[in-house]
């Protein structure tokens, strides 16, 4: 499920599947006879203070939405070839889910409100300071690779994360526009790594271009870095509690003066934990994601994207 809203007496779903996007509407008028309405309606009243309410509003639904899903189930995508255009524009079909002999099922449905904001990554490229120091890629000119451990047929529903580009061998890891403040943060800062050339003293990630929806140039989705081969993240490794002494002090080090050379050229990390540092297959450290953001268990909220919170983040870390 990519999206989920409701509001007093209906609810709407967004799913992928296949390379398509569903959008499903599920209005309490259409659901005269059916065993469930009163539970349904129960769960969008506790929806704004429940978390879980959009898995168990779709549980609720989800004999219908399998019916439907299976129903356009196509093999005609290729998985192998899918590309960040085909992800982010993709056939579109919208449905609506109705009582019929006290069940459920499905009915095509002509929309009548805008589609989610958000569904579709974009920020105008004029937006974008000193964007033409580095390439701008075509959507359509990628390929979406499968993530570690996954079936190849995942890429078609899974978030992108690592693509190809033709006429490159390189792997690149992709990261979508999410808002466009937390976008320009992180870009403006993978900038500053590339122009002080810190990526080539410390493992910080190094911009690789921007990716442009294809025959739209103005409209960036997204931004291409060069890939750090991990076998994790710190916080897996501090799960499982085995960290030996002398590895503990190593990452101590590496972070702490990782952080120390970002904050002599000007940079603040910001969302500090361990989620954030990549373990690669020789155990050194690697940072990643400077977009923003705090975990109040790391820094603290007076703190944020400070020196002293990053600081504070490091040292909480290790469990100082």
């Amino acid at each position: 499920m990519t999206h989920f809203d409701c509001d007093l007496d209906e609810a709407s779903f967004v799913i992928r599947s296949d390379g398509k996007l569903f959008h499903v509407y599920v209005r309490a008028e259409d659901l005269a006879n059916w065993p469930e309405k009163a539970e349904f309606l129960r769960l969008i009243e506790e929806a704004p203070e429940d978390d879980d309410a959009d898995e168990d509003l779709y549980t609720l639904i989800s004999d219908a939405c399998i019916a439907m899903l299976r129903a356009h189930h196509s093999l005609s995508t290729d998985p192998r070839q899918f590309s960040l255009q085909q992800f982010y524009v993709p056939e579109t079909l919208y449905f609506k889910l109705v009582e019929d002999a006290g069940s459920l099922t499905y009915l095509p449905w002509i929309k009548d409100r805008p589609d989610p904001v958000g569904l579709i990554p974009q920020i105008h490229l004029s937006n974008i300071p000193e964007s033409s120091e580095i390439p701008h890629v075509a959507a359509s000119m990628t390929r979406i690779l499968p993530t570690c451990g996954s079936d190849v047929d995942d890429v078609l529903s899974d978030t992108p994360g690592s693509v190809l580009v033709a006429g490159d061998t390189a792997c690149y890891h992709f990261k979508a526009v999410q808002d466009h403040a937390s976008f320009l943060r992180e870009f403006k800062i993978l900038q500053q790594i590339k122009h002080s050339r810190l990526h080539q003293k410390y493992r910080l990630p190094s911009i690789y271009g921007l990716v442009h929806y294809t025959n739209e140039p103005h409209k960036i989705l997204g931004v291409l870095m060069e890939c750090t081969d991990h076998q994790g993240t710190l916080a897996d490794y501090i799960g499982t509690g085995r960290i030996t002494h002398s590895l503990r002090q190593t990452w101590e080090s590496q972070i702490l003066n990782t952080v120390l050379a970002l904050h002599h050229h000007g940079i603040i990390w910001g969302d500090v934990k361990p989620d954030n540092v990549l373990i690669d297959s020789m155990k050194n450290t690697w940072f990643v994601d400077f977009d923003g953001g705090f975990n109040s268990a790391y820094v603290d909220e007076d703190l944020i994207e400070t020196v002293e919170g990053d600081l504070e983040g490091v040292s909480r870390i290790m469990g100082k």
